[in-house]
C-alpha cells in the first residue's frame, strides 16, 4: 500500500480489511471516516422509548377489559380488542393475568368493587348520623341526575 488516499468510508474499510499492517491509516483522509463513524442519525418521527411501568400497564388492561366486558359481556369480550385498545402485547396481558377468567375476576375485584365503593359505600359513610334510608334515597336521586355523590 502506497500513498493512496481513500475518498470514501467503504474504500477505507476495504483497505483496512485487506491490509496486513497499520500503514494504510496514514493514507486515509480522516474526516471521511470520522463523519461516517460519529454521525448520529436521528429520526424525527421516532419517539424516545418509554420506561416499563407494570402497574400502569395492569391498570390500562383492567380499564380496557372493563369497557369491553361492559359493552359486549364477558363471553363476547375479545382479548385482541383489549390488546388493541391498550397497545399491549399478548405476553404482557398473560404476565399480569393467568387467563381470561383471571382477568374477569380482577375486573370484578378491582374495577367494579371500586365503582360500587365510590357510588354507594362512601356516600353512606359520609352521611354520618343521617338516616341510612334517606342517604340511599339521596344517592339514587343524585345518580338519576348524573351528579357525583
Amino acid at each position: 500500500m502506497g500513498a493512496e488516499i481513500y475518498q470514501t468510508e467503504s474504500s477505507a474499510i476495504n483497505a483496512y480489511q485487506n491490509s496486513d499492517d497499520d500503514s494504510f491509516l496514514d493514507t486515509v483522509k480522516t474526516p471521511y471516516i470520522l463523519v461516517g463513524m460519529f454521525t448520529v442519525r436521528k429520526n424525527p418521527k421516532r419517539r424516545a422509548p418509554r420506561l416499563r411501568n407494570p402497574e400502569r400497564t395492569r391498570h390500562r388492561l383492567l380499564q380496557a377489559a372493563f369497557h369491553e366486558v361492559y359493552r359486549y359481556g364477558f363471553q363476547s369480550a375479545g382479548i385482541d380488542t383489549i390488546l388493541a385498545a391498550t397497545n399491549v402485547t399478548k405476553g404482557a396481558l398473560y404476565y399480569h393475568f393467568e387467563s381470561k377468567e383471571a382477568l374477569g375476576y380482577a375486573i370484578i375485584e378491582e374495577v367494579v368493587a371500586e365503582i360500587t365503593r365510590a357510588r354507594w359505600v362512601l356516600p353512606l359513610q359520609r352521611s354520618g348520623d343521617k338516616n341510612p334510608i334517606d342517604a340511599l334515597i339521596g344517592i339514587v336521586q343524585a345518580l338519576q341526575l348524573g351528579q357525583e355523590t
